[in-house]
Parts: C-alpha cells; structure tokens; sequence
C-alpha cells in the first residue's frame, strides 16, 4: 500500500511477465471487479456474456493489430488471476461496452511548466480497488499508471517525460476497436513525443473519450474521438483544460454531453485565467475545486439515478510533474491538500 491509500504494485520482465505477476497480485480484486462490473452495468443494460464474449473477441483483434503486446499482458493478468482472458478484455474496453453519459473527469494541462493533471470521477466502489502500477521494461523504460484492476491503462506517465489523460464523452460505437484505455497505455511505450503522437494517429476509432498526450518540453495532443471518426482538437491559451463534452466544433448531432460538464470546463478556464502562474500547486488547487456542487470539479459521492442509485463522486487526483517524473496522487474527494509523491 503506497502512501497515498493506494495499493502500489512493481512489475519487471516480459509484457506477459508483468500481465501474469499482476494478476496473481490481485487476483481476488480482478475478480471482484469483473462481477461489479457485470451484475451491476453490463447485464441490467441488457449485455450476456454471449454478446460480451464476442465483443471481448473483437478487442482481442483490435489489440493484436495495434500493438500484441498488450495482448499479451492481458492474457498474462488473465492466468495470473485465473479468470478467463475474455472477462480481462471485456474490462479494458468496460467503457465502449457501457457507452452512456455518465459523471466523469476534468483534464489539464499547463505547456509552460509541464504539469498535466487530472481528476478520476467514477463509482465508489472503485476507490477500494483503484491500483497504482509502476513497470520496469526491459528495455530500460519506466512507467507509472493509475487504473482499475485489470485494466492496462488509464492515467500515466513514463520516464522518457511523456504522459496521458483521459476524459470520457459519450457518441454512439458501431464497430469494435481499440479501447480508450488501452490507447491511452501505448504512448508510455514511447520515448519521444514524435513517435507518441504517431501512436495516437493510427488509433482508429469505434470509441468515444478524449485523449491528452503532454511532454515535459510542453508539446501535447488532444485527440477526440466521435465513434466512427476521430478529430484534433486546436490548442487553447495558457493551458489545456478537457472535461465531458466535445469542444471541437465538429457537428455531433447524436452527442450528449455528460451532465455537469461544461460547469466544470467553464470553472476550470476561469481558474487557470485568473492564476497568476501554472504552477504544481495551481493544479493542485484546480482539482480541488469544490465550488459547483455536484458539478464540481472536486465532487463529493451523491447518487446517479442514471446509474441505478449507485454514488458517484471524485475517486482520485492525479497530478503529474512531467520533468521531474513525478506523480502526485489524491485519495478520495475531501478538500485536504494531502498529496502522495511517486517519483520513477
């Protein structure tokens, strides 16, 4: 357990090492996760494990054309945890399976000193099983995310100075392809933000979320994605700042925004116009807003008659120094400025 609350695991070897030293680590939280995630989300939204089982299998396609790798540490978590791979693939694309608006994250990003921050708004429960993972490659490359179990990514970054974020936004799927967390993992693979970027061009599409790729040097990539298209969203002054809902002027007749989210963004821009400089701290204070309510950047758990009752509210904060390779992270949704440091 990592000074933040978190549990903290450390991973070296083969994509399949670490998918299989994961998944024996949390073997019983995988499997918790899995039956949350079906009983309480898939099957009340009418989904059978014969409809999940043949979307887990065009993951699984998707995954091997983009990059195996990634396969393969799923197929690792898979024996590890001794569940069935297709539950595991089933888990990293949860959000294409669900795909309706829902409360959900506020992203951003300051080019001038290199911090790229975020909030995780999502159900309780997941507090208790939200994981840190930092991995030792082989290669030499490190990295650090912050996830769900058994998912290969979610917020993180590397050593190389390169991290992402994800916020997401709701548009119908018609095809399967590579889910947003597993995209939003391949970038760490990287050392460069040239090579990163292009990571994120050939990403494909039938998903819906928001994707930022920042570098330590200030450069970034925002990347929307509409179901069956996909669109680059045009920088912002000062700071990038994403929440719920398309920005990209693009024509979304059959887009809905998540509710709350234009408070947020609206609430996250007059923050960063009126900070005298972008600092750790000013993000820092960012995602502890408090001031909107249940719309708040900081949100307090309240039921979601969307989501059956179930409570909602901020899980975490993350707060990433991409030149010093350090994560900040947040438990929970209180005001206390009680940060943990991991550096790589």
């Amino acid at each position: 357990m990592s000074k933040s609350g978190f549990p903290h695991l450390v991973l070296n070897g083969s994509p399949a090492e670490q998918g299989r030293q994961y998944g024996v680590a949390l073997r019983e939280p995988i499997r918790e996760v899995w039956d949350f995630y079906a009983t309480r989300m898939f099957y009340p939204l009418g989904l059978t494990d014969a409809h999940i089982y043949r979307f887990a299998a065009g993951v699984r396609e998707a995954l091997l054309s983009f990059n195996p790798i990634l396969a393969d540490e799923i197929e690792g978590m898979a024996a590890g945890a001794r569940v069935d791979s297709w539950k595991v693939y089933a888990l990293n694309a949860r959000s294409e399976l669900m795909n309706y608006p829902r409360s959900e994250c506020t992203t951003v990003f300051f080019p001038e000193t290199g911090i790229l921050a975020q909030t995780w708004d999502w159900i309780e429960p997941l507090e208790e099983w939200a994981v840190l993972v930092t991995r030792h490659d082989a290669d030499g490359r490190k990295s650090i995310t912050f996830g769900e179990p058994g998912m290969v990514g979610k917020v993180g970054m590397n050593s190389s100075g390169l991290g992402m974020c994800l916020n997401f936004l709701f548009a119908p799927i018609k095809e399967i392809g590579v889910p947003l967390h597993c995209v939003a993992r391949e970038p760490l693979h990287c050392t460069d933000f040239t090579a990163a970027k292009a990571v994120l061009q050939r990403s494909g599409i039938g998903k819906a979320g928001h994707l930022l790729l920042a570098s330590s040097s200030g450069e970034y990539l925002s990347v929307e994605y509409a179901g069956d298209s996909r669109l680059e969203l045009d920088a912002q002054q000062r700071a990038f700042v994403h929440t719920n809902h398309f920005i990209g002027g693009s024509a979304l007749d059959d887009a809905v925004d998540v509710p709350g989210s234009r408070e947020r963004f609206e609430r996250a821009r007059t923050m960063v116009d009126d900070a005298s400089s972008l600092t750790l701290e000013t993000a820092k204070r960012m995602l502890l807003d408090k001031t909107q309510g249940d719309h708040s950047i900081n949100c307090d758990y309240h039921q979601d008659p969307a989501l059956g009752d179930l409570r909602v509210g901020t899980i975490a904060s993350i707060v990433m120094d991409l030149g010093s390779q350090t994560m900040h992270v947040k438990r929970g949704n209180s005001v206390d400025d009680n940060f943990a440091s991991i550096t790589l």
